[in-house]
């Protein structure tokens, strides 16, 4: 018991300043700090990244990803034996164009609506991609503190994150601060990813570069590797149907 008590009262100091009790808020701040400082964060206003999503049991793929935080806007490019799907949201519209006829030819898109579903998710992609926590307040979510608790057998502090579009436990490691681990309930769908391997970007913000995803209902998994780079001019187009 003594143990169990030691082990408790670290987890809780780390997060916390001398004299002040250990929140969510407390959880994300020294998080800002370990990652590049809160300045940092506060300053991206657009981001790309290029993924690659490894499998074993659905189809692997590449992904083009850009990102306009103060546009609302997203858009993903998902690459399948040299066709690339894509997916796009701007404010209230949204939409898909999956490309028409073989791939040797110059491509011709089929333009769709997205559904109201698929819409909600890529509004959370938008902030997942960086942290899910990014601007939680003025998105409407509400964080909450669960406590101490236990990861692949270090001590790590439990934060929930709600909205009317989903619902995140998040585990923070204690030692490091990191994010080491988010699960989503969102759209009918729960998604784990487990982060690792944190680089720095040319920003000056670190990142984990490796996520290992599992999509619970659609029984897929994922390893998926990371290039983000941030404030970096994004084509127009990729905002348009």
């Amino acid at each position: 018991m003594r143990a169990i008590a030691i082990v408790l009262l670290i987890t809780v100091s780390a997060f916390q300043a001398p004299g002040q009790a250990i929140t969510a808020d407390s959880i994300f701040t020294k998080f800002y700090e370990v990652t590049g400082g809160k300045a940092k964060w506060d300053s991206i206003t657009t981001y790309n990244l290029k993924r690659k999503y490894v499998s074993t049991n659905v189809a692997s793929y590449d992904a083009e990803i850009s990102g306009s935080l103060a546009e609302k806007a997203l858009y993903k490019n998902e690459i399948i034996k040299g066709r690339g799907f894509i997916y796009g949201i701007k404010g209230t519209d949204a939409w898909r164009k999956v490309p028409l006829g073989s791939a040797d030819k110059v491509t011709k898109y089929q333009v769709s609506n997205l559904s109201a579903d698929k819409q909600g998710s890529m509004r959370l992609e938008l902030y997942d991609f960086l942290i899910p926590f990014l601007d939680h307040e003025k998105r409407g979510f509400i964080a909450s503190l669960v406590g101490p608790d236990q990861y692949n057998g270090k001590p790590v502090q439990k934060v929930e994150l709600h909205n009317k579009e989903g619902r995140y436990t998040l585990l923070f490691d204690n030692a490091t601060g990191y994010l080491v681990q988010s699960r989503l309930l969102a759209g009918g769908e729960e998604i784990i990813s487990d982060f690792s391997q944190y680089v720095k970007s040319t920003y000056g913000i670190l990142y984990p570069s490796k996520i290992e995803q599992k999509e619970i209902k659609r029984k897929a998994s994922y390893v998926i590797t990371s290039q983000l780079a941030v404030n970096e001019p994004i084509e127009p187009a990729k905002f348009k149907r």
